[in-house]
């Protein structure tokens, strides 16, 4: 009886683990979307990475060049998302994600791990979740605790651990 109690949760976990990435590549948006309070409408939400700016959706090539050479070799696959290929560029404390689609590269994604990167609005991994809802406001959070800001093409994810960021992900969001 007792086995059966630990792979109960070791699936559960697993199952937790894997839904988790689901929600901000593809499923999800629209209810992420409606649930967000009200952010100013000027632009996209971008990050800047020295006086490189990203922007989801914009052709990967400029990006990619002004970033200079990753950390470790990028990795290519076939994408979950669109039909084409997906890669993602590793640099230091953030990663590219990228889409080909008819033969061109479009960032579709930026994901930061660590606390040497931060959102322009100066949140980074490490930052509590009120210094998140004071930067960003308030909205409501989905069943993983995560808060979800969506601004025109692009939805900028916050993942914590015991109130503290501990990854942040943009990325693009096409409309359907």
């Amino acid at each position: 009886m007792r086995r059966t109690g630990s792979y109960v949760l070791m699936l559960s976990l697993a199952v937790m683990t894997a839904a988790a990435p689901m929600t901000s590549y593809g499923w999800g948006f629209k209810k992420a979307a409606a649930e967000t309070t009200a952010v100013a409408e000027e632009s996209a939400f971008e990050f800047k990475v020295d006086k490189t700016v990203i922007v989801m959706g914009a052709e990967a090539a400029p990006v990619i060049k002004a970033l200079g050479a990753t950390k470790r070799k990028p990795f290519s696959s076939d994408s979950c998302a669109y039909q084409g290929k997906s890669t993602i560029y590793p640099y230091e404390g953030f990663e590219l994600g990228t889409h080909t689609v008819d033969g061109k590269e479009t960032v579709e994604s930026v994901y930061l791990m660590d606390a040497t990167c931060a959102t322009p609005e100066g949140i980074k991994v490490g930052s509590t979740k009120q210094a998140v809802i004071d930067a960003y406001g308030k909205t409501a959070e989905d069943a993983f605790g995560t808060l979800r800001y969506t601004r025109k093409n692009t939805q900028v994810s916050f993942y914590f651990t015991n109130g503290t960021v501990d990854s942040i992900e943009y990325v693009l969001v096409i409309a359907k």
